[in-house]
C-alpha cells in the first residue's frame, strides 16, 4: 500500500504563448479507416503495445439488429496504410462474456496488456459483467464472468492499488485480483486511485489534482499537485504520459518530470503529439491546428464534415488521429495515419442515393404493443434505389440503412432496417440500381408517408458526403389497423357518416381524453381537447380516418370510420 509521504509537492513551470493559426492547403490523401458500418461506434481508449504498435479500443454494435455493443480493438503500425483495418471482438471461448457492455473501465500495464472491467445492461436491467486482462497479442490470458459469481454488483472502479493488485467494484461490494487473475483476499484499500496505470518503473495514479508516482513495490516517488481535476493519463510514447485536467494540460516524461504544456483546454480538446509536432483540436472553427515543439502553430487542417477529432498518438514519424464520425443516423470511430507533413482529415465525396421507386401502395397499420407506446407499421414493397458515385474512387461494396422513429420502442428492442450491398460496381461518376425487397418497418407516435435510405461506408471507409446521406420519398397509402391489443372504451358512430360522428361514453368518461383524426395521407386534420358526445365532420373530405383517443398516461385505444357525402 501507499506510505502517507512527506509531503513533497511540485508545481510544473507555466508557460504562456500567444498562438494564431496560419491556413495551409495540403497534398495527400491519408488512409481513413471505419471501424464498422454501424450506427453505434464509440471509441474508447488508445494504447502503446510492443514493436512500435497502437492498439485501439472501440464500443461498437456488430450486428446492427439487436442492440449488442461489445468491446472491439484494432492495431495500427508503420504499415497500417497499405492494410485493411478489421477489429476484433474480444471473446472466450467457455463464458459469456463483453455482451451488452456498458461503462466499461480499463487498465493499463506496462507489458502491453490491459485490464478491463465493465458493466452490462440489457433493456431493463443490468450489473458487472466481467474482468478480464487482453495480453498484446489480443488473446484473453485469463476472465471472471460477474453473470456466474455475483460477487460485484457494479463496476464503478477499477485500479490498481498495491503491487501487482487491482482493486474492481465499489466499496460496497469489490473483489481484488493480481496480475495473473488470482484472486486476493483483502481488505478494502484506504486509497483508490480515480486513473491509474502500470509503467516499466512502478505506477502512476490520481486523486482529484494529485498525481501520484510510486514504484513497482508503491512505494512513493513523487507527487505533483497540478491544476484542475486530473480527467484523464494517456500514452504518448513507451513511459511518456499526457496528463489532461479540467484547466489544462501536461506531460510525465521518463525522468518522473511534469511540464505544463501552454495550450488552452477550453480553445483545443483534444490535443495530441508527434515527435515533431502538437495537435489541437478547435471546436470552435472546425479545424485541427498543428504546431512545432517551440509551440508555434504551423498548420491549420480542415476537417470532414460529420468529423471530431477525440485522441491521437505518434506511430515512429507518422501521426495517427483517432476520431468521430456522426451523420444523422451513425456513428463510426474514423482513424487517419500519415507523416506529419501530408497527414489530410479531409473526406472525399463517396456515394449517394439520387431517386427511390416504390412497386405499389404502402399499407400502414396502428398497433399496441407491450413496449411504453404504440406506434405505427409500414408494410414497404420493393422498392428500386438509385444510387450515383460522387467520389473518385471505384465502389463495389457499401451499406444501406433505413431511417426509423424509434420514440414509441425501448432503444434495444428494434433495428433499424439494414442491407449490404456488393451487386454494383461505380466507377467515379457512374450510377446503378439496387433492388430491395419488401419489409417491415416502425414506429413513431406520427404517421409520415415518407421513407428514407442513407447510403453508409462504401469501400469499408468513412462517408464522405455527408450533406447527401440521406434520401427521402414520399409515397401512397393504404391505412389500416390491427386487432387492438386493449379494447378502445370508446366507440365512435356511424360509419360511415356524412355530418357527424358521435361517441358511446358519457360527458364524465370523456373528459381527460384526447382524440386525434388522422386522414389516409398521415395528416392529422382534427385534434379534440374537449370531446363532446358528438362532433361535426361535413368539412371533412371523403375517405378513411382514424381516431385516436389518449389521456396523460398514452394512448387508450383507436378506431377506423369513413366519411362519405350525402
Amino acid at each position: 500500500m501507499i506510505e502517507k509521504p512527506i509531503i513533497h509537492i511540485r508545481r510544473s513551470c507555466v508557460a504562456f504563448l500567444v498562438m494564431s493559426t496560419i491556413l495551409n492547403t495540403l497534398c495527400g490523401q491519408s488512409h481513413d479507416y471505419l471501424f464498422h458500418p454501424s450506427f453505434f461506434d464509440d471509441y474508447l481508449a488508445m494504447q502503446i503495445l510492443p514493436d512500435n504498435k497502437v492498439r485501439v479500443f472501440a464500443l461498437a454494435d456488430q450486428n446492427n439488429a439487436w442492440v449488442l455493443p461489445r468491446i472491439v480493438f484494432s492495431d495500427f503500425s508503420l504499415d497500417s496504410l497499405d492494410q485493411d483495418q478489421v477489429p476484433r471482438t474480444i471473446s472466450v471461448d467457455d463464458d459469456y462474456i463483453n455482451y451488452f457492455v456498458q461503462n466499461p473501465l480499463m487498465l493499463r500495464c506496462a507489458d502491453g496488456s490491459t485490464i478491463i472491467a465493465s458493466n452490462f445492461f440489457d433493456c431493463d436491467y443490468g450489473g458487472a459483467d466481467a474482468i478480464y486482462k487482453l495480453n498484446p497479442a489480443g488473446i484473453v490470458d485469463w476472465h471472471l464472468s460477474f453473470w456466474n459469481e455475483g460477487l460485484v454488483r457494479n463496476v464503478n472502479q477499477l485500479a490498481f492499488v498495491d503491487s501487482n493488485t487491482i482493486f474492481v467494484g465499489d466499496f460496497n461490494a469489490f473483489m481484488h485480483f493480481d496480475l495473473q487473475g488470482n484472486e486476493l483476499q483483502l481488505s478494502p484499500p484506504e486509497i483508490v486511485f480515480e486513473h491509474s496505470l502500470q509503467t516499466s518503473y512502478g505506477y502512476v495514479g490520481s486523486i482529484g489534482d494529485s498525481l501520484v508516482i510510486v514504484d513497482q513495490h508503491f512505494q512513493f516517488l513523487q507527487l505533483y499537485l497540478l491544476e484542475g481535476k486530473i480527467e484523464a493519463i494517456e500514452d504518448v510514447q513507451f513511459n511518456e504520459f499526457r496528463i489532461a485536467t479540467s484547466a489544462g494540460y501536461y506531460v510525465l516524461k521518463p525522468d518522473l518530470q511534469v511540464y505544463s504544456l501552454p495550450i488552452s483546454k477550453l480553445a483545443y480538446f483534444p490535443i495530441w503529439s508527434s515527435p515533431s509536432a502538437y495537435w489541437g483540436y478547435a471546436a470552435s472553427e472546425h479545424v485541427v491546428i498543428r504546431w512545432d515543439t517551440f509551440f508555434n502553430p504551423v498548420d491549420t487542417l480542415e476537417l470532414g464534415t460529420g468529423v471530431a477529432p477525440t485522441a491521437g498518438i505518434s506511430i515512429s514519424d507518422q501521426v495517427l488521429m483517432v476520431g468521430t464520425y456522426q451523420n444523422e443516423i451513425s456513428r463510426g470511430v474514423i482513424v487517419f495515419q500519415d507523416d506529419d507533413e501530408h497527414v489530410d482529415f479531409s473526406l472525399d465525396q463517396d456515394i449517394g442515393i439520387t431517386e427511390i421507386s416504390i412497386s405499389d401502395s404502402v399499407l400502414v397499420e396502428y398497433f399496441n404493443s407491450n413496449v411504453p407506446f404504440g406506434g405505427w407499421s409500414y408494410h414497404v414493397p420493393a422498392l428500386t434505389v438509385e444510387v450515383q458515385n460522387f467520389g473518385p474512387d471505384t465502389v463495389r461494396q457499401f451499406y444501406m440503412q433505413g431511417h426509423d422513429l424509434l420514440d414509441c420502442f425501448w432503444w434495444c428492442l428494434y433495428p433499424h432496417p439494414f442491407w449490404p450491398i456488393d451487386t454494383l460496381v461505380l466507377p467515379p461518376g457512374a450510377k446503378g440500381e439496387v433492388q430491395l425487397r419488401e419489409f417491415v418497418t416502425r414506429c413513431g407516435n406520427t404517421l409520415n408517408a415518407e421513407i428514407c435510405i442513407s447510403t453508409m461506408a462504401p469501400e469499408g471507409r468513412a462517408d464522405g458526403n455527408y450533406l447527401n446521406d440521406k434520401y427521402c420519398q414520399s409515397f401512397d397509402f393504404v391505412l389500416e389497423t390491427e386487432v387492438p391489443l386493449n379494447a378502445s372504451p370508446i366507440v365512435a358512430y356511424p360509419s360511415p357518416a356524412t355530418e357527424k360522428i358521435y361517441f358511446n361514453a358519457d360527458q364524465a368518461n370523456l373528459e381527460n381524453l384526447t382524440c386525434t383524426i388522422v386522414d389516409a395521407t398521415g395528416h392529422i386534420v382534427d385534434k379534440l381537447t374537449d370531446i363532446d358526445q358528438e362532433h361535426a365532420i361535413s368539412d371533412y373530405a371523403p375517405g378513411i380516418y382514424l381516431l385516436m383517443f389518449t389521456n396523460p398516461e398514452g394512448i387508450v385505444g383507436y378506431q377506423r370510420i369513413v366519411k362519405v357525402n350525402q
